[in-house]
C-alpha cells in the first residue's frame, strides 16, 4: 500500500488554464510525470449562458481570490439581477475528468448537469452554487437533493459513469486522485461508488491542491 509520505515532494499545480481542460491536464499530465503513476484529475465549474460561460474555471473565485461560497453566490445573483425570466437564466454544472499516464495519451472525459440559477438561495446541503442551482425542470435546487439523490445525477456523477466504460482495462494499478478543495471528497465518492466490483484492487489518494494539503482519502479495496 501506498503511503502519502511517497509523494513529499509533489508541487502546487497552479490552474492557470482558460478552459476546464486545460487546468485538468495542467493538474494530471503535472503530477503524472513527476510521479511515474497514473493520475486522475478534474476541474469543475459553474457555466452561466447569460454570462458568456462564466464564472467557469473560475468559479471557486468568482467574487475574489479568498471568496466564501456566499460571496461568490451574492456575487452571480447580482450579475443576473436584470435576468427576469429563468428561462434566460439557464447554466450548466460542468466537470472535466483527465486521465494521464506516463508516455500514453491522455483521455479527456467532459459532462454537463443542466438547469437554472435561481432567484434566491434554497436547502441546505452540498456546496458552492448548490443553493442557487435549480436542477433541470425539478424545482429544487441541488442544495436540495440528498447526498443520493445529487450522486445520482451530477455532473461528476455522468462523468464517472463515462469514465467506467473504458477505466476498468487501465484501473489495475496506483492512481493518483487529484480534485479541487469542494469536488475531491465528491469526485472520490463518485469513483469509490462506481469502481468497487469493476477493477481488482484501487488506492485512492486525494490532493487538494488549494490547501497544498495531501490526505488519505480511501483505502484498498480488494474484491
Amino acid at each position: 500500500m501506498k503511503n502519502l509520505n511517497d509523494y513529499p515532494d509533489l508541487p502546487e499545480v497552479a490552474e492557470t488554464g482558460m478552459t476546464f481542460e486545460e487546468n485538468a491536464r495542467l493538474k494530471a499530465e503535472t503530477i503524472s510525470k513527476l510521479t511515474g503513476k497514473m493520475v486522475l484529475a478534474d476541474d469543475s465549474g459553474l457555466k452561466v449562458d447569460a454570462l458568456g460561460g462564466l464564472p467557469g474555471v473560475w468559479s471557486a473565485r468568482f467574487a475574489g481570490n479568498d471568496a466564501t461560497d456566499l460571496e461568490n453566490n451574492a456575487k452571480l445573483l447580482h450579475e443576473l439581477a436584470m435576468v427576469f425570466d429563468l428561462k434566460d437564466r439557464s447554466a450548466q454544472f460542468h466537470t472535466t475528468l483527465v486521465v494521464a499516464s506516463p508516455d500514453k495519451e491522455s483521455l479527456v472525459i467532459e459532462a454537463d448537469w443542466p438547469g437554472y440559477i435561481n432567484f434566491e438561495s434554497k436547502g441546505e446541503n452540498g456546496f458552492g452554487y448548490d443553493p442557487l442551482f435549480l436542477v433541470g425542470e425539478t424545482g429544487k435546487t441541488s442544495a436540495e437533493l440528498t447526498m443520493e439523490e445529487k450522486n445520482d445525477q451530477s455532473h461528476r456523477a455522468q462523468a464517472v459513469q463515462k469514465l467506467v466504460e473504458v477505466f476498468p482495462t487501465m484501473a489495475k494499478q496506483t492512481i493518483i486522485v487529484m480534485s479541487d478543495s469542494h469536488g475531491d471528497r465528491a469526485i472520490v465518492e463518485e469513483i469509490k461508488t462506481y469502481y468497487l466490483g469493476k477493477v481488482d484492487a484501487i488506492f485512492f489518494i486525494m490532493v487538494i491542491l488549494s490547501c497544498q494539503v495531501m490526505t488519505k482519502c480511501g483505502k484498498e479495496f480488494t474484491l
